[in-house]
């Protein structure tokens, strides 16, 4: 189970996760069997057929996918089927039992336990960066939005501003044209020039207030 949740099997090997899922539901039931004496040495057995599955698994993601944590794993189940094999063969009679042999399978928990704890800190430190870089995404995403904001606002802002300057500078377009014709008609006197200037000074204070 360690190995199907901290390596994501079901991501990378989602046919073989239902297997090593299956070899620890039945790994559980021969281990409550082995309460019993006469089933000690069945389940001492069959525990090995699940560990060297999910060490296949472990090097198939190691290779394939090149997993780091994967590492840490295999290391740990290798000793632990190596120390489960020699009290097997113990066991049947293979070997000849020794201090060595006879708690192998302890010392194979005990190096796989401390290997698995370095496995888990591996992961929550990738966790963990992994959900900094997640929030530096956001942070950044949502900075992206905001600049998109400003922009779609100033660009409308400055669609009001053009919209309020057209029809004044018309007006002082118009008032140039009216000094030019009554100039050229000897028609401009001072109280027309002072009329004509005033409204492009008024013109030009509006435009002056509209930006403000």
């Amino acid at each position: 189970l360690f190995v199907v949740y901290y390596l994501d099997t079901e991501k990378y090997v989602p046919l073989a996760t239902k297997y090593l899922k299956w070899g620890a539901y039945i790994s559980v039931f021969f281990a409550v069997s082995s309460l019993f004496a006469q089933y000690i040495t069945l389940y001492e057995v069959f525990s090995v057929v699940p560990s060297i599955f999910s060490m296949i698994i472990i090097v198939y993601l190691m290779t394939k996918y090149k997993l780091k944590i994967a590492r840490y794993i295999f290391i740990a189940k290798l000793f632990l089927v190596t120390g489960n094999s020699m009290l097997v063969l113990s066991e049947l009679g293979v070997v000849e039992g020794s201090f060595f042999i006879d708690n192998s399978y302890i010392w194979g928990v005990t190096i796989e336990v401390i290997l698995m704890s370095f496995a888990l800190s591996y992961k929550y430190k990738n966790l963990t960066h992994e959900k900094e870089l997640e929030t530096l995404k956001r942070i950044k995403t949502e900075e992206i939005l905001v600049d998109k904001n400003k922009l779609a606002m100033m660009g409308e802002m400055m669609n009001n501003l053009v919209h309020q300057w057209r029809q004044p500078l018309s007006q002082i377009n118009s008032a140039v044209c009216n000094l030019e014709n009554d100039y050229r008609k000897k028609r401009l006197n001072d109280a027309i020039l002072e009329d004509r200037l005033n409204d492009i000074e008024s013109i030009t204070n509006y435009l002056s207030n509209t930006i403000d």
